[in-house]
């Protein structure tokens, strides 16, 4: 039987992390905080928004509160990316290898620390339709832990139908690599465009792709699909 792919969104398909470095900057500047870059990489990117805004504003931060900032926070987040069309994109080689997996019958889904308003934007924006079932996406719904906690890929795993040993999960953050392995997924393969190789390496079974796709499909056929 095939391996089942699960990939993580941000970071990882879409290289975007620095429109949620800023999203988050704007965001904060209205609550007259700062933010500094080493915070927002080993706290922020990664990390579900429930975990991030009870670090700034405190763990008693009521649950509506949470809600009303998730969402004003991630419009923020979303008019960063409609100001850089540029850069508005899928990472290179991912619509080739997407393509390639559908044309071969590999099933996959998406896990991701996103919530619903982003995850809605991602299908409109780059018609992720054309790959993926909305429905079978895994996305933060403040039902189960994010990141570093496996919770996320044990679902999608389910949702896949397949063992989580029987999975291959696509990762750009330590916190994303780290929840894999905590999963028992079968292999895990890192994407740099956050984290250095040697970091990513630190930790068991983890294959290195840098920095994008465009080499995929080579290292599906030759390492991931044995």
């Amino acid at each position: 039987m095939k391996k089942a792919v699960i990939f993580d969104f941000n970071g990882t398909l879409f290289a975007d992390s620095d429109k949620h470095r800023e999203g988050w900057k704007r965001f904060l500047a209205k609550y007259g905080l700062d933010v500094d870059d080493e915070e927002l990489r080993t706290h922020y990117l990664g990390r579900t928004n429930p975990y991030i805004l009870k670090r700034v504003f405190g763990e008693d931060l009521a649950p509506e509160l949470i809600a009303e900032r998730t969402l004003e926070k991630e419009a923020t987040y979303r008019q960063c990316c409609m100001e850089d069309p540029a850069s508005f994109h899928l990472i290179a080689g991912a619509v080739a290898f997407l393509d390639y997996l559908k044309e071969n019958g590999v099933d996959f889904t998406i896990a991701t620390g996103s919530e619903y308003s982003n995850v809605d934007f991602y299908f409109d924006k780059f018609e992720l339709g054309r790959w993926f079932d909305r429905s079978r996406v895994v996305l933060d719904d403040g039902s189960f832990p994010g990141k570093p906690a496996p919770d996320g890929y044990l679902r999608a795993a389910k949702v896949l139908g397949r063992d989580p040993a029987d999975c291959i999960v696509f990762e750009d953050s330590i916190s994303g690599v780290r929840a894999a392995h905590a999963a028992g997924i079968g292999q895990t393969v890192a994407i740099t465009t956050e984290v250095s190789a040697e970091r990513l390496l630190s930790y068991p079974g983890v294959v290195i792709a840098e920095p994008d796709f465009s080499d995929m499909i080579r290292i599906f056929e030759e390492v991931l699909s044995k």
